[in-house]
Order: C-alpha cells, then structure tokens, then sequence
C-alpha cells in the first residue's frame, strides 16, 4: 500500500488552532508515534503519501440498506429518496455516500452535511492537503463476527457489535447498547474487547456484570487502533459524487473552455440588454399581475389585511411554518428519550420499522407472545399525555408481529 499518512479529526469544527492527530503507516505497518499539533503541521508529512482523514461518526449518519441492483451510480441517486423518511435535514442540504456491500447484500450508507463537507474541505485546502479518503472513524473499528469491539476516548465511545453494526455514543449510555446487543440471539457475544485512553474500571465492571463471556481490557491511543483498520479497500469514503477527485479533473479539463465562456457571457449580456428594452413596453401588463396576485393572495387568506408586499407577507407566513417545524422536530427527541428505554427493556422485541410525524410515533415490532404485547402497551400507557393503540397483531408459532400508534397529547 505505500506510504500512507493518517488524520484524525477529534473535532467537526476547525480552526487554524484545532489540535488533530497523525500517524504514519508503510505498507499497512505504522511507521512512527502518534503526533499531535496544527492541521498545518500534519501537512508536512503529507509528502508522496496517500492521506486518509478520519473524521467524528457524530455529525454523520450511518446505516446499512438494502439497495436493488449493482449499479453504483444508480444506487448513489436512489440513496436521497431510501432515507429521506429517515432525515430531518432538508436532503438537498445533505450530501450522500455509497459502501461496500456485505455478503447479506447490504450496504453502508453515509449522511453528512454539505455544510460540514466544505468546511473539512476547505481547511485541508488551507494548509494544501488534498486527501484520498474522509471516512467516519468508527468505520476503522475492527470488528469480527461474534466480537464486541469498544474504544473509549474522552466521554465517548464507538462500538462495533457482532453483526457488524457501527455505533458512536456517550459513554454513559453504554449500558442501553449493550441490552440490544443482547436481545440479538443470531448473533450472541462471545468475546468483547474493550479499548481506552486509560484505566477504565467502570467499563470493566460494566461489561462484567452485563455479559457473560470473555473480556480483554487494553489501554491504547486511539488512532493506533483504528490505523489497524486502514486497508487499500475501505469500506467508505465520503468522497464521492461532487467531491470525488474524479470530478475535479473533469473540473480542471474544463477550463479550456472559459475563454469561449466568457465571450458567450458578453453576447448573452448583449441580448439580455435589448430585451430590457423590450420588457419596458410591458410594464401596463406587469401591473395587472400585481393586481391578480393581491386577488390571489386576499382569497388564500381571507383574514389578512388587503395591500402591502405579497411576496413579503408570503415570506412571514413560511417562517411561521418552519418555527412549527421545529417545535415538532423538538417533540421527537422528547419521545423518543421516554421510548427507548421502554423498548429496551422489553425482553426479544424487535422494532421493524418506527416513524414520526407531527406528535406521532408509528411502530411495528416483533414480539415473542401476546402477554408481551400486552405489557409493552401497559408500559407506554403509563406515560403521562401519551395515547397508545393497538392498530394490527398477527401471531405465528413463534412470534408475534403488531403495528402500534402513540400519539402526545401536548
């Protein structure tokens, strides 16, 4: 593989003065210590090397779909529309990525920000970084089927589960992960290895009394652990589409063709300025749509006050609508915080499919009997403005399958 310098971003914001961590890798072999500083002094052991920058799993969501059919670039335009229901974000402010695909068929698929993207681009620009990789670093965990993998650093841990799940978390909430990791009879734990920057005995302890099975405990610098992780062939790179190096040297092939750009800018300009002339003889026609649109807008809102700016008025009425937007998107989490915990501690539920819309939460599981069922719904109830429904069961000799509704009341 070469020489190969890799970058780990602790941070999603950077500035000139943000600490990062390097590492210098021969032919997959690390060749040197962990270095800390500038992402300018990073820079200069960029030399002849193939950079990989590995960036905080938090601002990016992760997950694995099912996608039909091997054709990258079709499947990379059906990613938008697979998660839309998935995303809060506008989507046309997000940018997509494609994995690889494991042997089950699925794929891993990333959502990050463009925001975010031209910020990390820009200030590898700054210091003339051009890297061949940005991936999320928990996609360097090294994981294994029938292994549990954790690295703790500073208040947060990255998991990788037996099936081959990738979670970054607060490591207080390590407890509710492990539950679920339990629950998963098809993959059951057979070892864990436990990474930290220190002693972590409260880890240890935890992980003791939560699962029976061999544990290894192993202090270790982060980056060293996921530098175990870099292959020729990573499993994602968030550098795709408009940020693929493909697209930039068809970007710079382009260039060629500015000069005779600019000279079919001037004659457009030139035409645009006759027209001008033109669109003077239709002011009279102009000032009757104006009219219409006041009839239009006095019948769509028959309370508002006549005259003044339409678009304006319009304007306001949009804010209103997206400061609602908010407050629904703020109910989410708070139901979502009285959610887990009850399905967590529901023994071999399985949550299907679970979907939120303005104060409404629709959920199918996969329970093992009716009784289960029974007391699920008990345990939502008890929640103070919560209204639960029972809207389909289905029972099969070794499970049950029912579609909920909770609806809040404030």
């Amino acid at each position: 593989m070469g020489k190969q310098l890799l970058i780990q971003f602790t941070e999603a914001e950077l500035q000139a003065d943000t600490v990062v961590a390097w590492l210098l890798l021969e032919d997959g072999q690390t060749g040197g210590n962990v270095i800390q500083g500038t992402l300018a002094d990073a820079a200069r052991y960029a030399d002849n090397a193939r950079v990989i920058v590995s960036v905080p799993a938090e601002v990016i969501y992760l997950t694995r779909q099912h996608l039909p059919g091997k054709n990258r670039q079709r499947l990379l335009k059906a990613i938008p529309f697979a998660l839309e229901d998935q995303i809060i974000d506008d989507i046309e402010d997000m940018h997509f990525a494609l994995g690889t695909a494991d042997p089950q068929g699925q794929y891993w698929v990333a959502a990050v920000r463009r925001q975010q993207m031209e910020t990390w681009r820009s200030q590898l620009a700054l210091v003339g970084l051009n890297p061949k990789v940005i991936i999320p670093d928990v996609m360097l965990l090294p994981g294994t089927t029938g292994e549990l993998c954790l690295l703790t650093d500073a208040g947060r841990t990255l998991l990788v589960s037996p099936d081959g799940e990738r979670w970054v978390m607060d490591s207080a909430n390590i407890g509710l992960a492990l539950k679920k990791i339990m629950l998963n009879k098809e993959f059951p734990v057979i070892h864990v290895r436990s990474y930290s920057t220190g002693p972590e005995t409260e880890l240890e302890s935890l992980l003791a009394s939560q699962l029976n099975c061999d544990i290894s405990v192993q202090v270790i610098l982060p980056l060293r652990l996921l530098a175990t992780g870099v292959t020729e062939n990573l499993p994602l790179n968030l550098l795709q589409g408009s940020y693929s190096h493909r697209e930039k040297r068809r970007h710079q092939q382009y260039r060629v063709w500015y000069p005779v750009a600019a000279m079919l800018a001037v004659w457009i300009v030139v035409r645009l300025a006759l027209a001008v002339v033109d669109n003077i003889h239709l002011s009279n026609q102009l000032d009757a749509i104006r009219q219409q649109q006041q009839q239009v807008y006095r019948q769509a809102f028959p309370t508002a006050k006549p005259g003044g700016d339409v678009y304006r008025k319009m304007e306001a009425r949009l804010k209103e609508l997206k400061q609602k937007r908010g407050a629904a998107d703020a109910s989410f989490y708070a139901m979502l915080q009285k959610l887990a915990p009850i399905l967590a501690d529901s023994l071999g539920l399985q949550v299907q499919v679970l979907r939120y819309h303005d104060g409404r939460v629709d959920l199918e599981v996969q329970l093992p009997t009716l009784q289960s069922l029974d007391q699920l719904k008990s345990s939502l109830s008890k929640q103070q403005h919560w209204q639960v429904e029972i809207q389909s069961a289905s029972s099969d000799k070794n499970h049950v399958e029912a579609r909920l509704q909770i609806r809040s009341q404030t």
